[in-house]
């Protein structure tokens, strides 16, 4: 049986056991090391603070509207990034003799500058976007609010990995291969999409870096 609890990850309110959150998040080599000391923490409060990382990291994953506080506000993203460094710290200073925590607080702390360089680049990123398909479709066509991207993070299935990074809606059948072409010149993958109805998940973006095309209005032959 796994040391791992089904829910121990703050914020994990999801059907995905902790271990996969876990795996998800900072790697599936994480796992051994981490329920080698599952065995080993009475006292606890480590254990807490850990949990109550890596929950703060997956709900900012998952939910667009926290992930878009964070990229609009900068005193607000520098808190959270404080707080989880601070809490790593003290990890690290109360787990000094236990060596399976070194590869999961590298691991955390590699996932936290990569999510910095994430915020921090995210309005530059979405300039490039909003330039690069809205010359294929128009600037309107091209959303990153937080309901259009948590809308299209699923289908039918409910089953949510990744947010996209952004959904393009064409208006013509006539633009959806230039639509590609562009979405691979910015280094990003492609997603098409229908009503979303799917059962397979076929629709769902299983990495970062994935543009939603939505081909709802594409209804004619």
């Amino acid at each position: 049986m796994s040391g791992i609890m089904a829910r121990e990850i703050l914020y994990n309110y999801t059907s995905a056991d902790d271990r996969r959150i876990l795996a998800l998040l900072l790697g599936a080599e994480v796992l051994a090391p981490l329920e080698r000391l599952v065995f080993k923490r009475r006292t606890g409060r480590s254990w807490r603070l850990l949990m109550r990382l890596i929950g703060g990291l997956f709900i900012h994953h998952r939910n667009p509207f926290l992930l878009q506080e964070l990229v609009d506000n900068r005193e607000r993203r520098e808190q959270f990034l404080g707080a989880a460094r601070r809490d790593l710290a003290i990890i690290a200073q109360r787990g000094r003799e236990e060596p399976d925590l070194e590869l999961v607080l590298d691991r955390c702390r590699r996932k936290l500058e990569t999510f910095n360089d994430q915020l921090s680049g995210a309005v530059q990123l979405r300039a490039r976007i909003r330039r690069q398909l809205g010359a294929v479709v128009g600037e309107s066509s091209v959303f990153f609010d937080p309901f259009s991207l948590a809308a299209h993070a699923t289908d039918a299935t409910d089953w949510r990995l990744y947010l996209p990074v952004a959904v393009v809606c064409p208006n013509a059948e006539a633009q959806v291969a230039p639509l590609l072409q562009a979405v691979a010149d910015l280094g990003l993958r492609a997603i098409p999409r229908g009503g979303g109805t799917g059962l397979t998940g076929g629709a769902v973006p299983v990495a970062d870096g994935c543009v939603i095309i939505n081909t709802e209005k594409l209804n004619r032959i």
